[in-house]
């Protein structure tokens, strides 16, 4: 007689591993953690195909001659500075935001 049929008075469990009460939480942990590693290839593979955004000096440079504009009193030079600059931004589908930490895509960019 093993140690085991000894401590157990000679009866041994042979209950199958899928009967057992925690084996339905032991298969949803592994589904979860499969859902997490497909879920972070995912986002990875999002985040590898993003759009760079515009560089913010392409547009912060027809602003800041707006800003010049404004301070010495020429208001249509501002007009036209400030278009220039949206144009811009919106040319790489992003809008002025994105520097903010807002990111606003514009689906199919402006036509």
């Amino acid at each position: 007689m093993s140690k085991r049929e000894h401590l157990t008075g000679g009866m041994v469990a042979s209950e199958p591993w899928l009967a057992r009460w925690y084996a339905p939480l032991v298969a949803i942990a592994l589904g979860l953690i499969v859902l997490m590693v497909v879920a972070l290839a995912v986002v990875e593979m999002l985040v590898a195909n993003a759009p760079e955004p515009a560089n913010s000096s392409m547009w912060t440079a027809p602003l800041e001659r707006a800003g010049a504009a404004l301070r010495e009193g020429d208001v249509a030079r501002a007009r036209g500075a400030v278009p220039q600059a949206v144009r811009i931004a919106v040319a790489d589908r992003w809008m002025i935001p994105h520097e903010a930490g807002h990111p606003q895509p514009i689906p199919g960019g402006l036509q």
